[in-house]
């Protein structure tokens, strides 16, 4: 079956979105739709940008408090600068934007 471009696209943002949403509720991604998401985002990806395709790197309040070296409590404060997202009362953070925000705070 030949695939378009914006079906490839289609593929792989359904995909990652399925895989995000397992991450965070900690559930496995089975190892069929691992591929699947490889084989779509590898289906002309000079294209598309890496971030759209690969799994995102979740990490938790205390994960996101030792990158920003501050507590727990001030990353739940400041979760929504963060792009956090709030799963079963825990907050989520891309490890990316935290990294970036850090960056960005040493800078000021």
């Amino acid at each position: 079956m030949d695939v378009s471009d914006d079906q490839a696209r289609l593929i792989v943002y359904v995909t990652a979105e399925f895989v995000r949403r397992r991450q965070l509720t900690g559930q496995p991604i089975p190892e069929q739709v691992r591929r699947l998401l490889a084989e779509a985002s590898a289906y002309g990806t000079s294209e598309r940008p890496r971030e759209q395709h690969s799994e995102p790197d979740l990490i938790d309040t205390e994960t996101a408090a030792a990158i920003l070296h501050c507590t727990s409590r001030n990353i739940r404060r400041i979760a929504t600068d963060l792009d956090g997202e709030q799963v079963a009362g825990r907050w989520i953070f891309h490890r990316a934007t935290v990294t970036e925000y850090a960056h960005l705070k040493q800078g000021a």
